[in-house]
């Protein structure tokens, strides 16, 4: 099993380096990544505000009265408690959740579109210069570097966690002592001896710099 993982590794490794170097840093799949979070973000951040314009206004309170009928007509002891403050609360996200996904995903599409027009202002100046044998070697060189420590970190502090749950007894802390028992042999049996075991994977997850620093957190 551990030259599956080492040949993972290895594989990762040189998708990383190749499209570091025919990329560059100028077109590194991180932005792609960076520009779909705060699309999203956007998106739940638009939601959000249209859900406080609409309570500001009082919109809500009526909508929510078809919802708190609804539940006002179901079997005790539900029906019971349809006027407490948390359950009107509830009513008022139910009654708003189709407007929420709607301006959700308005706001999603927004903020990519906007952001794509931002990132093409600097890509297509950077794309030309691409052109260039020079410039395209030293940016395919920063965007190797870029890979290589975002692949790194990554990799090493997978490493690390899974290091610090199989040294210490961290899961009794969570979880109480006897409970899922098997959870902690479970890492130490698969895990660890998988990862221990490969050339690759065993030297990172042996002499992993994060492995003291994790350990010291838990």
């Amino acid at each position: 099993m551990y030259f599956i993982i080492d040949g993972i590794l290895l594989a990762i490794l040189f998708l990383v380096i190749f499209f570091g170097l025919k990329k560059g840093f100028t077109g590194n799949w991180i932005f792609n990544i960076i520009r779909t979070l705060i699309a999203l973000a956007g998106g739940v951040g638009a939601a959000v505000g249209v859900y406080f314009l609409m309570s500001h206004f009082g919109w809500l309170e009526v909508m929510s009265d078809s919802v708190k009928d609804f539940f006002g007509r179901a079997k005790a002891p539900l029906a019971n408690y349809v006027n407490s403050q948390s359950f009107l609360i509830i009513f008022k996200v139910i009654a708003f959740l189709p407007f929420g996904v709607v301006f959700a995903i308005l706001g999603y599409v927004l903020f990519y579109w906007l952001l794509g027009l931002i990132t093409k202002v600097f890509t297509v100046p950077l794309e030309k210069f691409r052109e260039n044998k020079v410039w395209r070697i030293i940016d395919g060189v920063f965007g190797l570097i870029f890979n290589l420590a975002i692949f790194g970190v990554i990799t090493l502090a997978i490493f690390g966690v899974i290091y610090t749950l199989n040294s210490s007894d961290l899961y009794t802390h969570v979880l109480g002592e006897g409970v899922l028992p098997n959870v902690n042999h479970s890492i130490e049996d698969g895990m660890h001896e998988t990862l221990s075991a490969g050339v690759v994977s065993g030297f990172l997850y042996n002499n992993n710099p994060l492995n003291a620093m994790l350990a010291g957190m838990f």
